[in-house]
């Protein structure tokens, strides 16, 4: 178990194949009905995606799968391996995800959250998101609402 998070000592890269495995360990944990090895693997390959791995030395702490499309980027999967949870991990995917947004000129990033999960929407709403509606009945599993949030990006100016 970890007390303490170093950011110095955290490395965010892209996500590859090897490391499913540690993924699939940590979204089996993480959520009621979580996504199986293919739709990983699925993501890792689709050109529209971008996906980021954080980890500390061996260890991964935590992950993050988005889409972009129609001049947005949609955040699918975001978990953190619970000893890590509330240590910063998770905001440093999101603030990476916003960063790449905005290098490829995307206008907004959302997603979809539990509305029962509010401890989720603050981390959300203290990175800048804003609530924007409610799905009804999004998620399969439990039949449960979904809130969803986004922001605007501001656009950097970048060309890539």
């Amino acid at each position: 178990m970890c007390a303490f998070v170093d950011m110095d000592l955290l490395k965010v890269r892209q996500t590859v194949y090897r490391d499913i495995g540690n993924i699939m360990e940590i979204e089996q944990k993480a959520f009621a009905s979580p996504w199986d090895a293919i739709s990983m693997m699925l993501a890792i390959d689709s050109p529209g995606c971008y996906n980021l791995c954080a980890y500390l030395g061996d260890c991964l702490a935590g992950y993050c799968f988005a889409s972009a499309g129609n001049d947005m980027l949609h955040i699918l999967n975001l978990a953190v391996r619970g000893e890590y949870r509330r240590k910063g991990v998770a905001s440093m995917l999101i603030e990476k995800m916003c960063a790449f947004a905005g290098i490829k000129a995307l206008d907004r990033v959302f997603l979809e959250v539990r509305k029962g999960n509010a401890g989720a929407q603050s981390l959300y709403t203290s990175l800048g998101f804003i609530h924007m509606g409610i799905w009804p009945a999004y998620y399969s599993d439990t039949g449960e609402d979904a809130c969803v949030m986004g922001m605007k990006i501001p656009n950097k100016g970048l060309n890539l």
